[in-house]
């Protein structure tokens, strides 16, 4: 029974964790993408203009 137990825990906090990275990663990159692809485009068309 310990051993069940202790590797029904670990499972879950490895699949907690992994979600919660996963979830992180996906909001870095939306954050990251869409601010530089805004911003780069902005400072392209002022130093073009």
């Amino acid at each position: 029974m310990k051993r069940r137990e202790t590797l029904a825990e670990l499972v879950a906090r490895t699949v907690v964790e992994f979600e919660k990275r996963e979830l992180e990663l996906q909001k870095a990159q939306v954050h990251q993408v869409q601010p530089q692809k805004k911003v780069t485009s902005k400072r392209k068309s002022k130093k073009a203009a």
